[in-house]
């Protein structure tokens, strides 16, 4: 009966899991204009960035008038980390095709999960423009879960995981003990494991230095003997001594019926 309820309980938490995953967040058009601006940027703009990754920051710049382009513009880009720190300061330069304004961001620069301030200024002959923002680097560029539904969800999910995982050791041991560990045993019990695996991945893909990214983390390695390790050394410990027993010898009065009358 445990069985039962607990695959049921797994192909849930499986379905709830994969509802929780949302797209690869695509960078959207963005423009941005000062009130005192003569100059139009155009670039694609970011929300979500992966970690440890290079941004290769492409932009267009114009005049205010007639979007005519301005290819004697000088550009500036400045990063920040989320504690406030200027991480990064740079000139932009003319991209191959003589129009748009190029600046690749090494990836050393987003080795911190948070929200990056940044901004580019850009001035052609007394005129000026500039555009700012916020870039969150997260460790898949995917858009974190924020609301409240979402991440008492997620903690229901890695309750039920971690409760199958408690009492699969349970009946690990106690299948052991009695040898009575099967193929299916080990099977379901690394069926549960790839569960916390896949939980694990969302974690770290939806979650920012969260408490439950860390003890999923905790939890993945230790339930490796319990769940992985455990069950097939079980099966392996039943298969030996059920292949080595021998029989003893029949004597005389099981030979005549005794063993078996």
């Amino acid at each position: 009966m445990f069985k039962v309820y607990s695959v049921f309980l797994f192909m849930l938490g499986l379905g709830l899991l994969l509802a929780l995953g949302t797209s690869m967040i695509e960078a959207q058009p963005f423009t941005q204009v000062s009130p005192d601006n003569t100059l139009i940027i155009d670039y694609p703009k970011y929300e979500y960035w992966p970690a440890n990754n290079t941004f290769y920051l492409n932009f267009h710049v114009s005049n205010v008038t007639d979007y005519n382009t301005l290819p004697g513009t000088t550009c500036l880009v400045h990063l920040y980390l989320p504690n406030g720190k200027h991480v990064y300061q740079g000139w932009a330069t003319m991209d191959s095709n003589n129009i748009d304004y190029k600046v690749d961001i090494d990836k050393g620069n987003f080795s911190t999960l948070g929200k990056h301030p940044y901004y580019i200024s850009c001035n052609s002959t007394g005129q000026t423009g500039f555009v700012g923002g916020v870039i969150e680097v997260t460790h898949y560029g995917l858009k974190p879960i924020t609301d409240s539904t979402g991440l008492i969800l997620s903690y229901v999910i890695f309750v039920v995981i971690i409760i199958l995982i408690i009492s699969l050791f349970i009946i690990n041991i106690t299948k052991l003990a009695n040898m009575e560990t099967t193929v299916y045993d080990v099977v379901y019990s690394w069926a549960v494991y790839s569960s916390l695996i896949i939980f694990s991945y969302f974690a770290k893909a939806y979650f920012i230095d969260n408490y439950l990214l860390s003890i999923s983390e905790t939890f993945l390695t230790i339930s490796t003997f319990t769940t992985v390790i455990l069950p097939l050394l079980s099966l392996m410990i039943v298969l030996f001594f059920k292949t080595t027993t021998k029989k003893r010898p029949l004597n005389v009065n099981e030979m005549a019926g005794g063993r078996y009358g």
